[in-house]
This record gives structure tokens, sequence and C-alpha cells, in this order.
């Protein structure tokens, strides 16, 4: 049986941490696009849009840990 435990709201101190991690990988999802754009290298193209694609899927993670924390399934307690 999985057990499911409340999370605790999160302190003004997280929250700060939270959105400057979300900042910081927008920022380097955005940068590795803009290097993709501007470098002729096949190869390299491919590495920087394949980070890009890393920063994006973090960012999306982050933001979806926030929204669960603000909105936690029903029935935990």
């Amino acid at each position: 049986m999985v057990q499911k435990m409340r999370m605790e709201p999160l302190t003004a101190t997280e929250l700060v941490q939270l959105e400057a991690r979300m900042s910081q990988e927008e920022m380097l999802c955005e940068t590795y696009i803009n290097a993709a754009s501007h470098t002729v290298t096949t190869e390299l193209k491919e590495v920087c849009r394949q980070m890009a694609a890393r920063h994006q899927k973090n960012y999306q993670f982050l933001c979806q840990m926030l929204n669960q924390h603000q909105h936690p399934p029903q029935g935990v307690q």
C-alpha cells in the first residue's frame, strides 16, 4: 500500500530559490536555441538543440512540481 503524504507549504526562501532556478532554466534554453541558430556545424547545432530540450524539460518539471505543491491531488492528507 502506498501512503500519500501531505506536502508542507513552501517557505518564502524556497519560493525565491525555485523562481531563480526556473529563470535559469528558461535562460539556458533560450541561450542554446540562439546558439543553435548561429552555429554552422551540424553536430554543434544538434548538441545545442539537445541541451535546449534538456533545459526546457527541466523547466517544465519545475512547473509541474510547483503546480502539484500548490494543488495537491485529492485524497492526500
